[in-house]
């Protein structure tokens, strides 16, 4: 049945996304059930701060994240959130650019399992 929800989200996940970001890497399962994947086409920086988008799904909800990760620093922030069905029409959408600072990144965290594939890609 998991299996199954997976392979459904990751459908649905392909169609809601913009065209040129189609490379999305499975990092971790929650222990709340949530998938989290990275679109790896996403990511862009250098001199280890870099700006990427993440994609989550419980199944019910897909979130879609822009965030901006400082890999020496270990310092991160959520700049943008939509939030959408799982047939892809918009729940919400939060904007948070220039309203939040980098903050240390919390181990264990949704955030730093994020950070660590990107600061390793």
């Amino acid at each position: 049945m998991f299996k199954q929800l997976a392979i459904a989200s990751l459908i649905f996940l392909s169609s809601i996304l913009p065209s040129h970001a189609e490379t999305l890497i499975p990092i971790a399962t929650s222990s709340q059930g949530v998938s989290l994947y990275l679109d790896t086409d996403s990511v862009q920086g250098k001199n280890d701060y870099y700006q990427y988008q993440s994609v989550s799904s419980d199944g019910k909800v897909v979130t879609k994240t822009q965030m901006t990760t400082a890999c020496r620093e270990r310092t991160a922030n959520v700049l943008a959130e939509n939030r959408y069905t799982l047939n892809g029409h918009l729940i919400a959408s939060s904007n948070y650019r220039d309203k939040r600072k980098l903050q240390p990144i919390i181990a264990g965290s949704t955030l730093s399992l994020f950070s660590e594939a990107v600061c390793s890609h």
